[in-house]
């Protein structure tokens, strides 16, 4: 399938398995944020409920905007190309990006592109399911995220292995999702061997000081005015800082954070009335109204979609 940015290159992707409804919306919305047009066979496609366990893609960045903090049940890996004034927000820790550097989001991470500079960046994008991770036996408990500089046999390596996995799924010759497949799980293993090509998240401030705070609180109801108290500096503080690199203020981010965490604790498996409770609410009726306002469905609908 080849879906045209009218903003950038030509787009290509593969599509292999069933994913659920849930997942199919993810993956749909995540392309619509990157400004990718669905043609009528597409359409097609979706109809026929097939759907992407991985693919590869290649964009124009430039607005920051269009990635509000979110995660997914995929593996995203991102390679920037002389990236300027890109840091990225996974987790609680803040990298600041540089020419190649590739970043690599496990499933249910709490991610965001934080952007100082208007100018337009080239990314190449790989999303890979869990189901396609199970299949290559990436383990679970391995950092949920991690940026990695490649350089010297590891960095060409990389390259050929992306340029081989895009030639493969252009051509779609003979028996090329096995030479994808494997190439991708190569690839992930060419992208964690080296420790040394790890690179340590950026020091901390108080913007960082403030997204651990609402992450270890996250079973507490989250204020302004006590993480105000907790960390010793005002709420005006707190509300630039969120608007500076988040573009949000800071009770609009503990609830993003707290929804999406209630998100990935549903699709894990969590019972809903432990959900609710681990994401700070003190009843549920408050709970199932914040989660619906946010998602526009319920949080059974979505465990039922998570189910299918």
């Amino acid at each position: 399938m080849r879906i045209e940015n009218n903003e950038g290159p030509v787009v290509t992707t593969y599509l292999h398995e069933n994913l659920n409804s849930s997942e199919k919306t993810k993956v749909r919305h995540h392309m619509d944020e990157l400004g990718f047009s669905r043609s009528s066979s597409e359409e097609d496609i979706w109809d026929r409920d097939q759907a992407i366990p991985q693919s590869i893609m290649q964009d124009v960045f430039t607005d920051a905007s269009n990635f509000p903090l979110h995660s997914h049940t995929y593996m995203e890996i991102v390679q920037y190309h002389n990236p300027v004034g890109i840091e990225y927000l996974l987790g609680n820790r803040r990298y600041q990006i540089t020419d190649g550097d590739i970043v690599c989001v496990a499933p249910n991470t709490v991610h965001k592109v934080i952007r100082h500079d208007a100018q337009p960046t080239v990314r190449t994008l790989i999303v890979i399911t869990k189901k396609m991770l199970d299949h290559m036996g990436w383990p679970n408990d391995r950092d949920q995220f991690f940026l990695v500089r490649p350089k010297g046999e590891q960095k060409s390596w990389i390259r050929q292995l992306i340029e081989l996995i895009q030639h493969e799924e252009k051509t779609k010759d003979k028996n090329y999702e096995v030479i994808v497949a494997g190439s991708l799980a190569v690839l992930l293993g060419f992208l964690t061997r080296d420790p040394e090509s790890f690179i340590k998240a950026e020091k901390k401030k108080l913007f960082e000081q403030l997204i651990s705070y609402v992450e270890e609180h996250l079973s507490e109801p989250v204020t302004l005015k006590q993480a105000s108290k907790d960390l010793f500096v005002s709420e005006k503080t707190i509300n630039r800082e969120f608007k500076k690199y988040m573009d949000t203020s800071f009770y609009q981010y503990v609830v993003s954070y707290k929804m999406l965490s209630a998100q990935n604790l549903i699709a894990n498996g969590v019972p809903i009335h432990e959900v609710c409770t681990k994401v700070g609410f003190s009843d549920y009726a408050t709970f199932f109204r914040s989660f619906k306002k946010y998602f526009g469905m319920s949080p059974k609908e979505m465990k039922e979609a998570a189910a299918q």
